[in-house]
């Protein structure tokens, strides 16, 4: 913020307030996560920029119990990607559609979770991808009660990110890898009972 002042750089302020929500949201801080990626997506004047952003808001809707809110702003996000060619971008959509749907107890959730799969497998896109989609899609098998599938899709996604010599996995409303907040004397997520690490 300081060097963006400092230079009169008026266009950091999405990347900024983006930047603060995402903080907010690893803190369990969800609804200054919310304000600050509003912040952000008003401010925002590129179509991968605002999808980023989106999926993040969609983050801190869900992490608040707002699954309707958090599943219109990622459909959203899904036709700002496909009409500006973001297909790369698609997974994490899905991602997080399929974990809304399982949070609400839709049967099909699998299917947006097999579809980034499929996605991430004809644009060969990075193994983090893949990993990220196997936990996520392990927790929606957890909360269905398949224990024997989510523990098989957990294992595939620890085998991914250990490839990439990641020890931990994605920290569960952000893009971390690392020890979970209550180890480092940071503000626990509001959900305690799903520790990633």
């Amino acid at each position: 913020e300081k060097a963006a002042e400092g230079s009169g750089d008026h266009g950091a302020a999405p990347f900024l307030q983006n930047a603060w929500g995402q903080l907010h949201l690893y803190t369990g801080e969800f609804g200054e996560a919310e304000a600050h990626l509003r912040r952000a997506l008003a401010a925002s004047t590129s179509v991968a920029a605002t999808v980023t952003i989106r999926l993040n808001l969609a983050e801190a809707l869900l992490a608040q119990e707002r699954s309707i809110e958090a599943a219109e702003e990622a459909r959203q996000a899904e036709r700002e990607a496909l009409v500006g060619g973001l297909v790369p971008r698609l997974p994490e959509v899905y991602r997080i559609l399929g974990r809304i749907a399982a949070k609400e107890g839709n049967p099909d959730a699998f299917t947006l979770f097999e579809r980034a799969l499929e996605i991430i497998g004809e644009r060969s896109l990075p193994i983090l991808e893949e990993a990220r989609t196997l936990q996520a899609y392990a927790q929606a098998e957890a909360q269905r009660g398949e224990e024997d599938t989510a523990r098989q899709l957990h294992e595939q996604a620890g085998e991914k990110y250990r490839a990439l010599g990641l020890n931990h996995m994605r920290h569960q409303w952000t893009d971390v890898h690392g020890p979970h907040p209550t180890e480092s004397g940071g503000r626990p997520p509001a959900d305690e009972g799903e520790d990633h690490a």
